[in-house]
């Protein structure tokens, strides 16, 4: 039996370890080409050996506006992350845990706007942020998040599984205030849920490539994704400093992961619990 329980332990962990370089290899393989020069690329084809022009890469990206964009896209997505797990966290914690008339109206409402994909309200969406005059900032980048309907649905199922409602009941009944409520009791309960959200909005938001390309119209605005295809000219296209570029981009996320892993594991665990 032990001798069982052994072999099956290590059939899984041989299992998890393919996966696991499976899913790095995209990244070790965006490395190798970042290591080499475009035309050595182009000549030699595919290796899984490491170069040595990795700094002279990275050098000249940063001749560029590389570090701008760089910069850019953090405001964007912090931005974005913040007001996005803010408004997703207060309206899913009422929808959740306060009853009225229109509650399953919006319910259903959240869930519909789910099923409809972003690009048909993105021409409304544009025509909004130029009746306000802001189309030529990075509010419309971060105003897009906002209204993010997976946020408030993925909050309304972690409290549906994880929160009883006599809790925040027996606060009300203490005397205790519904801010207080919020911020002191709800809040740290829902801390993986919104660890969870707050990585998923900020990878999203730091992927984004369409909103931003119909947005921005001067280089000095540009994400990274918008400075990375503007590597690809008219006669050539530098795979090098594109894959450069990328391999860079890549960092912040591989270290949220890094740090919060546990934390993000145990939040998309506990909001599929219930359906």
């Amino acid at each position: 039996m032990k001798l069982q329980i052994v072999a099956r332990n290590s059939f899984l962990r041989l299992i998890l370890i393919i996966i696991s370089l499976i899913s790095f290899f995209p990244f070790y393989y965006l490395f190798i080409i970042s290591s080499y020069f475009n035309e050595v690329i182009l000549g030699k084809g595919m290796t899984l050996i490491p170069g040595t022009y990795l700094l002279e890469n990275l050098k000249g990206i940063l001749k560029g506006n590389y570090l701008i964009s760089y910069y850019n896209s953090l405001i964007v997505s912090i931005g974005s992350m913040i007001c996005s797990v803010i408004i997703c966290a207060a309206a899913g914690y009422g929808l959740s845990l306060y009853r009225f008339k229109a509650r399953s109206f919006f319910r259903g409402l959240i869930v519909l706007t789910m099923l409809l994909p972003p690009q048909i309200a993105i021409i409304g969406y544009i025509i909004e942020m130029r009746t306000f005059g802001i189309n030529r900032t990075f509010l419309p980048l971060i105003l897009a998040w906002f209204a993010n309907s997976f946020g408030v649905f993925w909050i309304m199922q972690y409290l549906r599984a994880n929160i009883q409602k006599e809790i925040v009941e027996s606060a009300r009944i203490d005397g205790a205030n519904e801010g207080l409520i919020f911020f002191v009791i709800s809040v740290p309960l829902m801390k993986s849920a919104i660890f969870t959200l707050t990585i998923l909005v900020f990878l999203w938001s730091w992927n984004s490539y369409m909103l931003p390309l119909i947005i921005i119209t001067k280089s000095s605005m540009f994400t990274v994704p918008l400075y990375v295809q503007s590597l690809i000219g008219v006669y050539r296209t530098d795979y090098s400093a594109q894959m450069t570029g990328l391999f860079f981009a890549t960092v912040p996320l591989l270290l949220i992961f890094i740090l919060g892993g546990k934390t993000f594991q145990k939040g998309i665990i506990a909001g599929a619990v219930k359906g």
